[in-house]
């Protein structure tokens, strides 16, 4: 690992020519290449994937910051991978580390049982009103149906009277 005072930083899409960059399987990826101030550049290819995990990092980076990354030599070039556990780490309430895995599945499962709750009230509030809506209390039915309403209790706008309010 090292720290490197940054001259400049490219995100590439494209060549000079304009064409996107293609890797070998035909998916696009982006070419990042950073210059020190000692003057030796370094590149990194960004998947897809990479793009995901390292792009938030790097696109904060700007000339005169001093970053930490890996440096390798391959060949001719010099490639370079950002050191992303630089930041302080996030906990989860107990404490752990988080678990992409498990704590965002159950978030995510989560979300979707409040979500269907939404929809079942928002569907009884149609059925209220009479309106037309989207069923989507039961799974797999999206088809427009007509929600019957509920008998609401007749109320007369004028029943309260300002001397009867106690206050």
């Amino acid at each position: 690992m090292q720290e490197v005072t940054l001259q400049s930083v490219f995100i590439n899409t494209k060549k000079q020519d304009g064409t996107p960059y293609i890797d070998k399987n035909g998916n696009s990826f982006k070419m990042v290449v950073i210059t020190s101030e000692s003057g030796s550049k370094s590149s990194m290819f960004l998947s897809e994937t990479d793009e995901a995990i390292c792009l938030p990092t790097i696109s904060k980076w700007k000339a005169g910051d001093t970053v930490q990354v890996e440096i390798e030599q391959s060949g001719d070039f010099t490639n370079f991978k950002p050191v992303l556990n630089s930041e302080p780490q996030t906990l989860c309430p107990n404490g752990n580390t988080p678990n992409l895995t498990t704590d965002g599945a159950m978030d995510l499962h989560n979300l979707g049982v409040k979500v269907k709750s939404l929809e079942i009230r928002l569907s009884r509030i149609e059925g209220q009103l009479g309106i037309k809506g989207t069923e989507t209390a039961s799974e797999g039915q999206n088809e427009p149906n007509t929600v019957q309403p509920v008998p609401m209790p007749d109320v007369k706008l004028n029943e309260i009277k300002v001397e009867d309010i106690p206050f």
